[in-house]
């Protein structure tokens, strides 16, 4: 005899993975597995519930039926839920420390890392400390709806619509600053800026060209106006979804290219010192410490949290006072701003 079955929790994190990221081979890779296995177990859920979840449209995207929608608030809710009696019991039952799983994006690991490591050892309340790999901000917050990480470093940007179940500190406030391949002399990058035109010398063929850095990159459009504006002659040859991959294609000598001023003046000094940057009316943005709001129940973690923005923020403040940011006069017409761009915060 047939026993219907009724979904498993599994199945459940499936169906919010594939809805939170839209497409089944990014959610095959937040849960950790492959493409044919997430698919089976889809299949599986529909069969013992007897409906069909989702609708597959053109160039693959996924709609959610009637019933796939129910199904989907359902594991939202049900998952939280698990989540929530998950600290419950560490904070009244276990007399283990807590646990830390942490995630950011690359360009922000630089200023994160160590310290995260840092105040984990130090405080006898942290039993350990997981570092979860990501490729950007998206990724982190993806990370937190499924519950695989506990807390991460964001822009803020991507918060928008997806804070509601977030606790947001923020910890700097950053901007974008010109990338520009040291071997280039001031004065050459002067006339550029003046001319609006990319010299002809083979040497300084980078200022034809510049990176972008896609979709995930919130200053996208204020990037593209920028150089329409200051340098017209340069196209996007390159696309590069991370700021440090960017920032080595401007220290081969390839591209210039806009990227956080926080990356800048953390990249590895062999880096460093084949760069040179300058200060722009570059896009704004913050940085902040995302954790679900539950944790703030938790002194140990409360405690870990403020140490962490505090003495983050306080080293940004101190490097980005001594950075070594270079100036261009822009007088010339055709080098008029193209306006404040600050990507505002939902953080």
């Amino acid at each position: 005899m047939w026993i219907k079955m009724s979904p498993t929790l599994k199945q459940l994190e499936i169906l919010k993975a594939v809805v939170t990221t839209g497409s089944i081979s990014q959610a095959a890779r937040l849960v950790g597995l492959s493409q044919p296995t997430l698919s089976q177990q889809i299949a599986k859920m529909e069969k013992s519930l007897d409906t069909q979840l989702f609708v597959r449209g053109r160039s693959s995207v996924f709609h959610l039926t009637a019933p796939g929608e129910y199904w989907y608030q359902f594991a939202v809710d049900i998952l939280d839920r698990h989540a929530s009696a998950e600290i419950f019991h560490e904070t009244h039952f276990k007399q283990d420390r807590i646990q830390l799983r942490f995630s950011s994006p690359y360009a922000l690991r630089l200023w994160f890392f160590n310290k995260v490591a840092e105040l984990a050892v130090s405080d006898p309340k942290i039993g350990g400390l997981e570092f979860v790999g990501s490729r950007n901000s998206s990724d982190v917050l993806d990370m937190l709806s499924m519950h695989q990480i506990n807390c991460g470093v964001v822009n803020e940007a991507f918060l928008t619509g997806r804070n509601s179940n977030l606790h947001v500190t923020r910890v700097f406030s950053d901007r974008t600053v010109w990338l520009v391949p040291e071997a280039i002399p001031h004065e050459v990058i002067q006339t550029v800026i003046n001319t609006c035109k990319a010299p002809e010398e083979p040497n300084y063929v980078a200022l034809k060209r510049y990176v972008d850095l896609g979709t995930l990159a919130p200053w996208r459009d204020h990037t593209q106006g920028w150089f329409r504006s200051h340098l017209p002659l340069a196209m996007p040859f390159f696309r590069c979804p991370e700021n440090v991959g960017a920032a080595r294609l401007v220290a081969e000598g390839l591209a210039t290219a806009h990227v956080p001023l926080s990356l800048t003046i953390r990249l590895p000094q062999e880096l460093r010192s084949r760069v040179r940057m300058y200060e722009i009316d570059g896009a704004r943005f913050n940085v902040s410490f995302v954790a679900p709001k539950h944790y703030q129940s938790i002194p140990a973690f409360v405690a870990f949290q403020k140490r962490l923005c505090e003495d983050v923020r306080s080293e940004f403040e101190g490097e980005r006072q001594l950075a070594d940011l270079k100036r261009v006069s822009m007088t010339d017409p055709c080098a008029t701003a193209v306006g404040p761009a600050i990507v505002s915060a939902a953080e």
